[in-house]
């Protein structure tokens, strides 16, 4: 099996201390890599800067766009469908590949809010009400636990390979981290 590299779906980013540094074009083929402050792997945006940086923003924008979508066609529908329609179409568009990233308490602030205003605009609701108890009484986690439930599965997935595999080691050493045990702690207090 041959695999062969396509320069113009391909791009180069610096990160770190080389931002700066002008650094020599590279080929693949007679065709140049092209060089990008920012690029979408997994469905994410990212910003190549002295550190690597997930931006949100877009994510967010893609979350509203495709709510407001929903809405203005399901005027005459039940609220626990629209419900229903967000968590298939809207929630996806959220969690794309979060399992696999760590994200900063602001962007999971940020998505919190992001998917509250979903609920807020569902059920009518004013930006100051919590959506707490809604979320409680319609048997659905917050975006908070629902975030966690996808990183655990996600690690269960993974630990489930071959017992020698380089995953599984990874897990074992995820699974000592504060990140983990608070995740599981957070979850068990709930069920």
């Amino acid at each position: 099996m041959i695999l062969f590299f396509n320069a113009e779906k391909s791009c180069l980013c610096k990160i770190g201390k080389v931002t700066n540094i002008q650094i020599d074009e590279l080929f693949i083929g007679h065709q140049a890599v092209n060089w990008v402050d920012r690029l979408k792997y997994l469905g994410l945006h990212f910003c190549c800067q002295k550190q690597l940086i997930i931006d949100i923003s877009i994510t967010v924008c893609k979350v509203y766009a495709a709510a407001n979508a929903i809405l203005c066609r399901s005027r005459f529908v039940s609220d626990i469908i629209r419900l229903s329609l967000m968590e298939s179409y809207v929630l996806p568009i959220l969690t794309c590949a979060l399992e696999v990233v760590s994200l900063t308490n602001s962007m999971i602030r940020e998505f919190s809010v992001c998917w509250n205003n979903v609920y807020r605009r569902i059920f009518g609701m004013n930006k100051w009400e919590s959506v707490k108890l809604l979320q409680y009484f319609c048997g659905r986690l917050d975006f908070v636990r629902t975030l966690h439930l996808r990183k655990l599965q996600f690690i269960r997935r993974i630990s489930s390979f071959d017992s020698r595999s380089v995953m599984r080691e990874c897990v074992g050493y995820y699974s000592l981290s504060k990140e983990f045990k608070d995740m599981v702690s957070v979850l068990c207090i709930y069920y």
